[in-house]
């Protein structure tokens, strides 16, 4: 008997041969949605994996490769809905369903060409938040109550009135939340606009949630160098996720080059994405 994704012989009583069973690697109801998304991604002529949403060349043999294959959640969080595509492009895909994936990187490529970014460009109806959640206190600028004038003190980043050392309530639950405070909270001086009283986000421009943490636009820390201390800068949660494993110019290119094939310019061009400091966890 032959292997039913690539032909190959099996062992006895087996549909997959050894390879191909490890690369699937799960049992259960998700181990039949990973056998045909290998199915339907293989290329027998080439012999080999093809991504079901770009048709770019995939690599099997190495995980911590960011063109090995991946196993897509097509809705995340749904099980047995699933499509083979690359590691690199399951990340950033990761929270999205693949309409609102197209809608987000057409946005923000067409952001980066001056545009302002449409906030309610897609629902966020995947988002799940994770990591650590802030104090249970409810965050708000500055202290409850008057401050008196000879005792107010300007917070450091935003410089409203503050009785505390360094930091109003606010400032001081965004900054304490993780380590590198003192980082982050240049990353906050620099992402506050005093006109419009907000932190920006540095990859879009919006204006950040700052006290609804499981918000997809809450403060979030993005190393523009992966597993870099510094620098960081404040951005909306979802774009963290997004680029997590990318530098700051590997995910511009990397949303270009997915704008411009998604638009029906051209086939993927696999060739023009930047790996160098590809950090994977």
């Amino acid at each position: 008997m032959g292997c039913v994704v690539c032909g190959d012989e099996t062992l006895p009583r087996r549909e997959l041969c050894a390879k191909h069973l490890r690369i699937i690697d799960s049992t259960g109801e998700e181990f039949a949605a990973r056998r045909e998304a290998l199915q339907r991604a293989w290329n027998p002529e080439k012999r080999l994996f093809e991504c079901e949403y770009t048709s770019i060349e995939l690599l099997d043999t190495d995980p911590h490769n960011p063109f090995n294959i991946s196993f897509d959640h097509c809705i995340p969080g749904k099980k047995n809905d699933l499509k083979l595509t690359f590691r690199a492009l399951n990340q950033i895909k990761s929270s999205f369903s693949w309409d609102e994936f197209v809608k987000i990187v057409l946005e923000l490529d067409a952001h980066f060409d001056g545009k302002p970014f449409d906030r309610d460009v897609v629902e966020y109806l995947y988002w799940r938040p994770a990591g650590k959640a802030p104090p249970a206190e409810p965050a708000r600028a500055g202290r409850a109550g008057p401050v008196r004038a000879k005792k107010a003190k300007p917070c450091v980043v935003c410089g409203l009135p503050t009785r505390t050392l360094y930091y109003c309530d606010r400032c001081r639950r965004l900054v304490q939340r993780t380590n590198d405070r003192l980082v982050k909270r240049k990353a906050l001086q620099e992402s506050w606009d005093r006109i419009r009283q907000r932190f920006i986000c540095y990859w879009t421009g919006i204006e950040l949630e700052e006290v609804d943490w499981k918000s997809p636009h809450f403060v979030s820390f993005d190393h523009l160098t992966p597993g870099v201390k510094e620098p960081q800068v404040a951005c909306a949660n979802w774009v963290n996720r997004m680029k997590t494993m990318l530098t700051e110019d590997g995910f511009r290119i990397f949303v270009r080059e997915l704008a411009r094939f998604l638009r029906g310019e051209g086939p993927f061009r696999k060739k023009k994405l930047r790996f160098e400091d590809w950090y994977m966890r």
